[in-house]
């Protein structure tokens, strides 16, 4: 996998953060009193590059907005985290909101990506999103729904500013 150099501002921090403390754990699920999940930071940090390589070789650009139709998770985080460092944004949808919201902000926002996990998925069977592209993220990275994206050649690394747009809420 080619590598990006950390140029920017917004994102170095952060990924000096999660090289520093890979062994920690990060995010924990807990139901009850049992924890039933957990994630390093390292796994996190692991999981955002994958995911990050993909956006970045599948024509994200600088500025673009990714809509993020997925539970709150690793898979969440990790896909925050490679669309900053790729240069783009976040706009995070709740999956409790109706399907029927995302085709509006996808036309509101421009975004030509959207990104689920494998519980949000389901939701989209049968919805025409289109122009827009979706991917499943996994523990194991980004995975092309619905038919093959366009490749880009190489993957440059992309300065990303603290004046650039990191997340674009909507609220009901």
């Amino acid at each position: 996998m080619e590598s990006l150099r950390y140029m920017n501002d917004l994102v170095e921090p952060l990924m000096s953060a999660l090289e520093r403390y890979s062994a920690r754990i990060a995010i924990s699920e807990v139901r009850g009193a049992e924890r039933v999940d957990s994630a390093s930071f390292g796994e996190i940090h692991e999981l955002s590059s994958l995911i990050r390589s993909e956006l970045v070789g599948y024509s994200l650009q600088p500025g673009d907005p990714v809509i993020l139709y997925q539970r709150r998770s690793l898979e969440q985080v990790a896909s925050m985290i490679a669309i900053l460092e790729a240069g783009g944004y976040f706009c995070p949808i709740d999956p409790r909101m109706p399907i029927t919201y995302v085709p509006s902000l996808l036309a509101r926002t421009g975004s030509g990506i959207v990104l689920v996990d494998e519980s949000t998925l389901p939701a989209l069977d049968g919805k025409d999103l289109s122009p827009a592209r979706i991917a499943v993220v996994s523990r194991t990275g980004l995975s092309l729904y619905g038919g093959a994206w366009r490749r880009e050649a190489s993957c440059l690394a992309k300065m990303v500013h603290l004046r650039d747009t990191a997340c674009c809420l909507f609220t009901s």
